[in-house]
């Protein structure tokens, strides 16, 4: 995503995300010039278990890029609570909507 000014003229960014889902969240990153920062959704699917969604950024200058390089995988996953039976489900299901700078 481009920005229309440098991230370095923010002490932060508000990124509003949607889902493939429709569900919507926001994040706030401070400081947020050449800054890695995670951007995701939790979303219950019953009493034990939740799907995250989640995308690795990486904020520098006016531009937001997705960033895989952290040693984790963008996408959707489905964890349950006190078990090791957690799964990797799909890629881009986040979409960033709107980026609002606080200065």
């Amino acid at each position: 995503m481009t920005l229309s000014q440098s991230a370095a003229n923010f002490s932060a960014l508000e990124i509003h995300l949607k889902t493939n889902d429709g569900e919507s969240n926001s994040v706030t990153v401070y400081a947020p010039n050449g800054k890695y920062a995670t951007i995701f959704h939790i979303k219950p699917r019953s009493s034990n278990t939740v799907y995250i969604k989640a995308r690795n950024v990486y904020i520098s200058g006016t531009s937001i890029k997705t960033n895989n390089t952290l040693n984790t995988v963008t996408g959707t996953y489905l964890v349950q609570m006190g078990s090791t039976n957690n799964e990797y489900i799909s890629e881009n299901t986040l979409y960033i909507t709107q980026v609002i700078g606080i200065r």
